[in-house]
């Protein structure tokens, strides 16, 4: 007698399976337990950087010339600087979408010229909305020189994808309201036309064109020209990246456990 079962149902003993439901449980299962996995390496490289963020803290702050010594993006992390010179107005940026105690603002970022003779972009802190979203709040850069005290930030990448999600183009008057930082953008308006290079700004010593140090520098102590203080470390805590581990997990053994149960309960 011949067999007419389809090819894709599959006798295990008395149990009939249906392959081709188990063959996309399965690998919807693999997709949930990759993400899982790459949100464990997540919590461990936060977890990392909390670390490094809360040892350097004690650090001694060096002078702006070391700062292209202070290694790759993860050993430049929080990297503890001293900035001595002046802010260069002019070309200066508004970091939107910034709150501080529930209320909604921007961080102010400025060029900054150490009198060394290195350039970097310096966040001086953050700043309300004023009278609202059409209008620009105002504030005063001061001409002299100052000495201030603040470490390297190296934003997160958001990956291609997320790139070409914001690749609009960017307000061409001063000073710019921008939603991310974008060290590419920000590296063509500050140099006139310079492009940041990701793969030589990473490496030690990385330089962008005109000599401008490829991330900035948070101030996270008074000085002239300065505002509210407005970075928070648990952005770098590991504990949401775990939970979404614990949740994924969850998902693939969800998956997996009720495809079993109902190929049991059709017998």
């Amino acid at each position: 007698m011949t067999n007419t079962n389809p090819l894709w149902l599959v006798h295990v003993g008395r149990i009939r399976i249906d392959a081709r439901w188990w063959l996309l449980a399965i690998g919807l299962a693999a997709v949930a337990i990759r993400l899982g996995i790459w949100q464990m390496d997540r919590a461990e490289l936060k977890e990392a950087m909390q670390r490094r963020y809360y040892d350097r803290l004690a650090m001694t702050a060096e002078p702006c010339a070391n700062v292209r010594h202070a290694g790759d993006a993860q050993e430049a992390a929080f990297f503890r600087v001293s900035l001595a010179g002046r802010f260069v107005p002019g070309k200066e940026y508004l970091w939107d979408n910034r709150t501080y105690h529930g209320e909604a603002g921007y961080e102010v970022l400025t060029p900054f010229v150490c009198n060394d003779g290195t350039q970097l972009l310096v966040d001086r802190g953050w700043i309300g909305t004023g009278k609202g979203r059409d209008q620009l709040p105002r504030w005063e850069t001061p001409v002299t020189p100052v000495n201030l005290v603040g470490f390297v930030f190296v934003p997160a990448s958001g990956g291609a994808l997320f790139n070409w999600f914001t690749s609009s183009e960017w307000p061409s008057a001063w000073p710019k309201r921008i939603g991310r930082l974008d060290l590419e953008r920000i590296a063509q308006d500050q140099q006139l036309g310079g492009k940041y290079d990701d793969s030589s700004a990473r490496q030690a010593g990385g330089r962008v064109a005109n000599n401008m140090y490829p991330y900035p520098i948070i101030v996270d102590g008074p000085g002239s020209g300065t505002f509210a203080y407005n970075f928070e470390p648990a952005s770098v805590s590991p504990i949401r990246n775990r939970g979404y581990v614990v949740q994924w997990f969850a998902i693939a053994a969800g998956i997996l456990g009720y495809l079993g149960y109902r190929s049991w309960q059709r017998q």
